[in-house]
Parts: C-alpha cells; structure tokens; sequence
C-alpha cells in the first residue's frame, strides 16, 4: 500500500485543471476535499500528536562475550547515554524529530498548535494544510471565497496567505502570500509586479510571545493581503502576456533556464538536459496548461512553472511533498524569478524586477 503524505487539500472542486489533469497531489494526499478544509480536521488529522522527550544515547557495539546492554538483528551493543542532549518523537508514532541539546524547548509546538486554533478558526477558506519531514515542517494555507478570473489572459486565480512553521528550527515562523492557477494548479509563490519584493511577507521570532503578536499585524489584514497580491499578480500577468516571444527569443530564453552542457561532460549529463528541455518545450507547445500563452513572456514563465511543480523528477519523496518543500524552503520562488529574469535578459529589458 502506497504511504500517502501528511497533507490535506482542499477546495478541489476549483481546481479545473486543464484537459481534465489531476488537481496538485490527487491521490497522494492523507484527505482532500470539495470545499474549503474544515479548521477541526487539521487538528484532528494532522496536529492530535504531542512532542515526547526521551533520553538520547550511542549504542557502542562489542562483542556478544563482552559486557552489553542490548542485542539488535544479532549484534551486542553498550547504551552510552548523552547527558547533554535528548531525542524528540512524536507520541503517535515515535517517529524521530531530531536530536537536541537539552536548552531546546519542545513546548514551541503546543504554542504553535494554540496559535493555529485562535487564529485560523473560521477566518478564512482554509485551502492547504500539511507536515512535511515526519512532522518537523508545518503549513497551512488559506485563501477567498470566490476564484479570480482575468479577461485578458482567460486565467482563473486565487490569491493565497500561507503560515509555516518547524519543530526543528529549519524554518521561521513566517507568513508568505501567493497565488494557485487552477487551469495547472500551480503556485505561483513570486509572480508579481515587483519581483524582487516577493517572498516572505514577514518572519518573527519564536519567542513565547512572539505568536500573539504577530496575529494582531498579519492575520486581521490577511484579506487586503491577499487582495492586493491579486492585483499585484494581475499586473504581472498582463505584463508578461502582452509581451511577444518569438521562437528564437524562447530558445534562448531556455538556455538560459536549462543550458546544453560543454563538450566534455558526461553522457548522463547530456540526457539529463535533453529530457529536461524535451520536457519544457512540449509543455510550451502542447500542454493545455501551457500552450494558451505560447509564444508570449507569460507562456514561458508558465512552462518553467509547471515544469517545477509537475514534472520535475521526484527522488524519495511524493511530489506533493516535494513541491510544498520547494515552496517552504522558497526554492520554488527562485525558480519563477529565474524564469522572469531568462525573459528580461533575452528582451534587453526588465518586463519585472527581480
């Protein structure tokens, strides 16, 4: 039985991918839904598990005639306990969280768990929610009422607001606003008008206090955020869809994106860019997630996009996992600007900053 990932999706009846692909992670997911995701279920499903601290030790291996403490698959092993860290697994599975010196407080994810109850309870459609990394990543996305929908490009939008946070440190709790295309069902993390200013809307610190702070800045304004990253989304998109791309200008454009290796590389490494290109140009010309904006700026930055959340190759991880990594580590975000900057450089001109 395949393992499905710790994420939720919702509001999937919006999400009308073209040529009737499947909406990101179907299949793959832990539950989805039609509409927006019940504020219960993120705890009941994702969240209904504490941080235990257990005592961290070497297991130092000697022989079976020698003093042991332990014998796993066969081999006799002596605990040797580290005073001066502790291990953190999770009370539903004993799944390891890391190890940590003993300073660590694992009380920031109850703080976290309260933060999410106080604030996300019936504010807004919840759309995404999700742990990554076993439980050392969280995320949950909420997003409007109603989908956007742009004359000009025939693309349907809904702005979104993600928080995340981690159990391990490797993320700030940091809120970040973006928009989903449902024709693709991407996430366009850093599409809009000034590129350069996209990103992380505001990370703080994870102080005791620090949670309740920042609901009173964020979370009440949540709404003109989101409504001002449409616009600024939608400035963006008329930019990039009024401007011309010739194929000429497409193909240099790719090697900036994906550039043919030199003459002595490995024959691996050619394949690897060949399949990727191959990949690209097909999504450009033929993909109804794509092929509407051929030959335009848009177009372009739509292929590299739904190449990185659809077809880039997947290694130990199920794509929906690795595309929200991408998305939280902002390597996703990194993605687009290079697509916008290939397109600037090719133009001679700055169609965004980035």
């Amino acid at each position: 039985m395949t393992k499905l990932a710790d994420i939720l999706i919702g509001n999937t009846s919006r999400r009308t991918v073209a040529g009737g692909g499947s909406w990101m992670g179907q299949g793959q997911v832990k539950a989805s839904y039609e509409d927006a995701i019940p504020v219960q279920h993120v705890f009941d499903k994702l969240l209904n598990w504490t941080p235990l601290e257990v005592p961290n030790a070497n297991l130092i291996p000697v022989e079976l005639d020698e003093q042991f403490d332990t014998i796993i698959d066969g081999k006799a092993y002596r605990v040797l306990p580290r005073e001066d860290h502790k291990a953190i697994v999770r009370s539903d599975n004993y799944e390891s969280l890391g190890v940590f010196t003993n300073s660590y407080d694992s009380s920031a994810y109850n703080r976290m768990v309260g933060f999410i109850q106080d604030v996300f309870q019936g504010a807004l459609p919840v759309w995404n929610a999700g742990l990554l990394g076993a439980g050392r990543k969280f995320f949950i996305t909420v997003g409007m009422d109603e989908t956007m929908h742009d004359d000009k490009s025939g693309l349907n939008f809904m702005p979104y607001l993600m928080f995340h946070s981690s159990l391990d440190g490797s993320l700030a709790n940091t809120f970040v606003p973006g928009t989903q295309v449902a024709q693709c069902d991407n996430q366009f993390p850093a599409f809009r008008k000034n590129a350069k200013a996209a990103g992380r809307l505001v990370k703080f610190k994870r102080s005791r206090h620090s949670l309740s702070d920042i609901r009173v800045k964020s979370i009440r304004d949540a709404l003109g955020i989101m409504t001002l990253e449409a616009e600024q989304f939608t400035d963006a998109l008329h930019t990039f869809v009024d401007t011309p791309l010739t194929t000429d200008q497409f193909f240099k454009a790719l090697d900036v994106i994906v550039p043919m290796p030199k003459d002595d590389a490995s024959k691996a490494a050619v394949t690897r860019a060949e399949n990727t290109r191959d990949t690209m140009v097909n999504l450009y010309r033929q993909s109804p997630m794509v092929s509407p904006w051929q030959d335009t700026a848009f177009g372009f930055v739509q292929m590299v996009n739904t190449y990185n959340n659809r077809e880039k190759p997947v290694r130990g991880a199920l794509r929906v996992e690795r595309t929200f990594e991408r998305v939280l580590s902002g390597s996703l975000a990194d993605a687009d600007h290079a697509a916008i900057g290939a397109v600037n450089r090719v133009l001679g001109r700055d169609l965004l900053s980035v």
